[in-house]
């Protein structure tokens, strides 16, 4: 009995899906590393005007409001 005339197309196609998810997979991946990157750099970035916040407050009394 022969295959059927579509059965390498089906074929073709699942090969092809299978590799679009695998894309997607990695992609996802790297997006997820990319945001959790960001959110430490965040981090960083409040911790630090934070810190100048508190110095700000602490160095302007100190300057008598002079302008």
């Amino acid at each position: 009995m022969q295959p059927h005339p579509l059965s390498a197309v089906v074929g073709d196609i699942d090969r092809q899906y299978l590799a679009n998810i695998h894309h997607l997979r990695h992609k996802i991946a790297r997006v997820q590393h990319d945001q959790r990157e960001i959110s430490l750099c965040l981090e960083r970035i409040r911790s630090r005007v934070r810190l100048l916040v508190v110095e700000m407050q602490r160095v302007r009394p100190a300057a008598g409001y002079r302008s």
